[in-house]
């Protein structure tokens, strides 16, 4: 993949945003996904902020790296079972009426899940190959 690093870093992004909206505003979160505001959900939507945190450092730290193949194994994995574990329970918990929230969080699941599905699958293009 040409543009790795942009990829990463944008993917850095999105969930360093998402995970900051989650962790200080679980209330308006749960109301944009159309559920019933609970202290629950509000605890539940700030845990998967800071795990959107801890996954968007994760991708940041390793953004210039060369990452694909067996270099940057440990993130790409870790990454990769984050999306499409994400991206599962969504589609299976889909709501009958689904908020915005939950076809953005879909949309980043998803998208996350299949670019380190590919980033796992091939080797890096390092510079001057």
């Amino acid at each position: 993949m040409k543009y790795t690093s942009e990829l990463l870093t944008l993917y850095a992004g999105t969930l360093v945003l998402i995970g900051v909206a989650l962790l200080f505003m679980p209330e308006g979160f749960s109301m944009a996904m159309n559920y019933e505001e609970t202290a629950a959900h509000a605890l539940f939507a700030q845990l998967l902020g800071a795990a959107f945190i801890g996954f968007a450092a994760s991708n940041w730290i390793v953004r210039h790296a060369p990452v694909g193949g067996i270099y940057g194994r440990a993130v790409v994995l870790g990454n990769q079972a984050f999306s499409l574990v994400g991206a599962l329970a969504l589609i299976g918990g889909f709501p009958a009426r689904p908020g915005p929230a939950v076809w953005v969080l879909l949309v980043v699941f998803a998208g996350g899940a299949v670019l380190h599905g590919m980033l796992l699958l091939r080797g890096p293009q390092l510079s001057g190959s």
